[in-house]
C-alpha cells in the first residue's frame, strides 16, 4: 500500500485529470483517515460528487457530517455532491422532503449559520458558500426555492463579476417560470461570459416563455442564429431536427394532468432551440398533448438512439399553448387506426384503445355523427358523456372500457 501522502497526491492528480475512479482507487486504502485526517476527509468529500447511488451518497454525507460537524469546506463539498446528484435527474422529478437533497441543504445550511458573520468576512469564501447553498437548494425542490434565490443573491453580492453564477441563477429562475428574472440574470451573465451563447439561449427561452417574440428573436441573433418570425410571432428556425421532451404532472400548461399521472417522453418538432410542437398524442393525461407548443430546457438530460440517430432529450419547462386539436380516449374491437375524415384520425396506444384526434373547432355534434357513420364500433365515452345517449353508449361498450383508462 502506498503511503498516505503519495495516495493523496495521486488522487488529486486523478481528480484534476477527470479520472474520479483513479482518485477513488488511490484513496480507498486510506479511507479510515476521514475521521481524523482533514486532507483525506476533504478530498474524499469532493469525490462524492461522482457517486451515482443516491442511497450510498446519503449514507456517506451522514457519516461525514457526524465526523466533521464544524468544517465548512467539508460541508460545502458534501452539499456539492448532493447538488451534483440532483443535476443528473430531471429537475421536475419529485424530491423527498427528508431525502438526499434536503440533507445536503441541512448540512451546508447549518455550517453557514454556525459561521455567522464570519461567512461574510472573505468575499471568495462567502461566494463559494452561498453559491454552494444556492445549488443544493435549487436541486432540493420547490420547498427550498426561496432559500435558493436568497443564496444566489448573497453569492452575487459577494462576487457580482461571476458570470457563471448569473448563468446558474438564470437557469434556476427559468425553471421557476420567472421569465423576467431569468432574462435579467441571463443578460448579466452575457455581459461577463465569453462565449456568451448559453446566456443568450436562456434569455431567448425566457422571452419565449412570456411570448415576447421580438425579445426572443433579438436574443437568438445575439446567440448567432437568424430566426424568422413564426405565425404566432415567436421565432421560427427551419430545419431543426426532432427532439424528445419530458412532460410530467409538475409541468404547467393549459390541460389538467390526471391525478398520479406518470411522466412521458414526447416527440417534439422544434420551432427554435427551446420550443416546439408536440408531434403525437400522449399516452397519459398531462399538461400537453398533440399539437400543443412546449418550452423546454436547452441542456439535454440524455440521448436516445432512433433509427441510428442520437435524439436529444430535454425536460419541459411549460406547455405554452394548446394546439388546434383535441384528443379523446377511445376503445374499439374492430375500428382500424387511421383517418376518419380530414384532420380526424385514430392514434392507437394499444391493441384496443388509443386517442381520437380532431380539430378543436369541430363541434361535438359533428364529431359524434362522424364517429357513428365512419366508425360505429368506436367507444368514445367523453364525446357522449353530456348527451342523452351517454349512458347507453357506455352500456353498449362496457366490455371495452377499462376503469383505469375510462374512469
Amino acid at each position: 500500500m502506498t503511503d498516505r501522502a503519495t495516495a493523496l497526491e495521486t488522487a488529486e492528480a486523478c481528480l484534476a485529470a477527470a479520472d474520479p475512479e483513479g482518485a477513488f482507487a488511490a484513496l480507498r486504502p486510506h479511507v479510515e483517515g476521514i475521521r481524523d485526517d482533514e486532507r483525506v476527509a476533504l478530498l474524499w468529500a469532493r469525490l462524492l460528487s461522482h457517486v451515482t447511488d443516491e442511497e450510498a451518497l446519503a449514507g456517506e454525507i451522514k457519516r461525514f457530517a457526524r465526523a466533521w460537524p464544524d468544517h465548512p469546506a467539508i460541508a460545502l463539498a458534501l452539499a456539492e455532491a448532493a447538488a451534483a446528484a440532483g443535476r443528473r435527474l430531471p429537475f421536475d422529478s419529485p424530491r423527498a422532503p427528508d431525502g438526499l437533497f434536503a440533507l445536503g441543504v441541512q448540512v451546508l445550511g447549518r455550517a453557514v449559520n454556525d459561521l455567522g458573520e464570519k461567512a461574510f468576512e472573505d468575499e471568495d469564501f462567502c461566494f463559494a458558500l452561498h453559491l454552494g447553498l444556492a445549488r443544493v437548494c435549487a436541486e432540493a425542490g420547490p420547498a427550498f426555492a426561496n432559500d435558493a434565490d436568497a443564496a444566489f443573491r448573497l453569492a452575487l453580492e459577494a462576487r457580482p463579476d461571476a458570470g457563471h453564477a448569473w448563468l446558474e441563477r438564470a437557469r434556476f429562475l427559468l425553471r421557476r417560470r420567472d421569465w423576467y428574472g431569468a432574462a435579467a440574470s441571463a443578460q448579466e451573465a452575457a455581459r461577463r461570459l465569453t462565449p456568451d451563447g448559453p446566456a443568450w439561449f436562456l434569455a431567448a427561452a425566457a422571452a419565449t416563455g412570456r411570448r415576447d417574440g421580438a425579445a426572443a428573436r433579438d436574443a437568438w441573433i445575439r446567440a448567432g442564429l437568424d430566426p424568422a418570425v413564426g405565425p404566432d410571432g415567436l421565432p421560427l428556425i427551419a430545419g431543426l431536427a426532432p427532439v424528445e421532451v419530458r412532460l410530467s404532472a409538475a409541468t404547467p400548461g393549459p390541460r389538467t394532468p390526471a391525478t398520479g399521472a406518470q411522466p412521458e417522453w414526447v416527440r417534439v418538432q422544434p420551432y427554435s432551440p427551446c420550443h416546439g410542437r408536440i408531434e403525437h398524442p400522449t399516452a397519459r393525461d398531462l399538461a400537453g398533448d398533440f399539437a400543443d407548443v412546449v418550452l423546454f430546457e436547452g441542456t439535454p438530460l440524455g440521448f436516445r438512439t432512433v433509427d441510428g440517430q442520437e435524439v436529444p432529450r430535454f425536460v419541459a419547462v411549460a406547455v405554452l399553448e394548446a394546439g388546434a386539436a383535441r384528443t379523446l380516449r377511445y376503445a374499439t374491437a374492430d375500428a382500424p387506426p387511421g383517418e376518419l375524415a380530414p384532420g380526424v384520425f385514430l392514434h392507437p396506444l394499444g391493441e384496443r384503445h388509443g386517442k381520437l384526434v380532431a380539430p378543436a373547432h369541430l363541434p361535438d355534434a359533428d364529431l359524434r355523427a362522424l364517429v357513428a357513420s365512419a366508425a360505429p364500433g368506436l367507444a368514445v365515452p367523453a364525446l357522449f358523456a353530456d348527451t342523452p345517449a351517454g349512458a347507453a353508449h357506455r352500456r353498449r361498450f362496457a366490455h371495452l372500457l377499462s376503469p383505469v383508462e375510462f374512469p
